[in-house]
């Protein structure tokens, strides 16, 4: 025999319940999204970044390169991989105009980001290892730059792009050149070569440049000029003004090498114009006053982003409340229920 007593408090509690559960969901729904807000990232592609900052680069918008990159590092939402990516570009970038104090501080700050990153820090540890590397070695710091080459695992070298290999290797030609041993030098320059023409031949005058040197240690004259042409020929190709600076610098080595002074001034005045018309002293300028105006936004960001995070905090914390309260309630009418039953 059923008991409507017991029948009809069984009814209400299960009504009582199911008025409430939505409640305690839809809170508990809010919680999340604004937690989940707040730690979202973004990922972005780090070898389309590098291909748009090259190509910015390639055409003096170092300006928009920087306004990019900074946009990156910036955003909250942007994770530490992608933060060491930026910075790497930045480098890079200074790297292009001369300016190699710039391009190691963002190399420090690249590596500072990386300490936090998790899966891919090693990939990213070896690229700035390997930029920094090459920075020291064209700044002539020859002490620095072994240093750094002794603690790069050859194994590593699977983290960094065909045409980083191509640079590394012609570096390494360089040294085996240092050393007197030419026939090591010219393998690696030929190795250097082969990846470039494959991978991106836009940057094969920075391997000629050292084959004319190379041919000049060796006298042979043809095999020099030989290199100049070709390396000139894809500056040209490409339209690259650093490249014709370089050409032009290493053409002018070579005549002061044999003694000819009057070619060695006659490329000396190229590299001058050039480099006026490169005009990578007032980029740098022009940046400077950039980076700052840069710094100031970011330094408001972060208060404007601080502000955000407490009111998130506050926000979350009254929630939290809201949400222990409908729970205490809940308990107490579940209790006086029990009672009544």
């Amino acid at each position: 025999m059923n008991c409507p007593l017991i029948n009809n408090s069984k009814e209400k509690k299960q009504s009582h319940s199911t008025q409430r559960l939505p409640i305690f969901q839809t809170l508990c729904i809010l919680l999340l999204c604004i937690i989940f807000s707040t730690v979202s990232a973004q990922s972005i592609d780090s070898t389309d970044l590098e291909d748009q900052i090259a190509n910015s680069n390639d055409n003096h918008r170092y300006e928009e390169s920087i306004l990019l990159l900074e946009s990156i590092i910036s955003n909250p939402k942007s994770n530490h991989y992608d933060r060491s990516n930026a910075y790497i570009q930045k480098a890079l970038t200074y790297k292009r105009l001369y300016n190699y104090n710039l391009a190691l501080n963002n190399l420090d700050l690249a590596f500072t980001e990386s300490t936090l990153i998790q899966q891919q820090r090693k990939e990213v540890q070896t690229r700035i290892l390997v930029e920094r590397m090459f920075v020291y070695f064209d700044l002539q710091r020859n002490e620095e730059s072994q240093e750094l080459l002794a603690q790069i695992d050859q194994k590593d070298l699977k983290y960094i792009k065909r045409e980083t290999t191509a640079f590394f290797k012609s570096m390494l030609g360089i040294i085996a050149m240092r050393k007197k041993d030419y026939q090591e030098a010219e393998q690696l320059f030929n190795e250097a070569i082969t990846i470039l023409e494959k991978e991106n031949p836009k940057h094969l005058p920075n391997v000629y440049r050292a084959k004319i040197i190379l041919y000049g240690e060796l006298k042979d004259h043809k095999k020099a000029m030989e290199a100049f042409d070709t390396g000139m020929s894809y500056a040209n190709k490409y339209n690259s003004d650093i490249y014709k600076i370089i050409m032009y610098e290493a053409a002018t080595l070579y005549y002061r090498h044999k003694g000819d002074y009057k070619n060695a001034l006659a490329y000396q005045e190229k590299v001058s114009a050039q480099r006026t018309k490169y005009n990578a002293n007032n980029v740098i300028g022009n940046l400077n006053l950039l980076e700052k105006d840069l710094l100031k936004q970011r330094n408001k960001l972060e208060i404007e982003l601080e502000k955000k995070i407490r009111y998130y905090l506050i926000a979350i914390a009254l929630i939290l409340v809201i949400l222990l309260f409908t729970l205490w309630k809940l308990l107490l009418t579940t209790k006086k229920k029990k009672k009544i039953i």
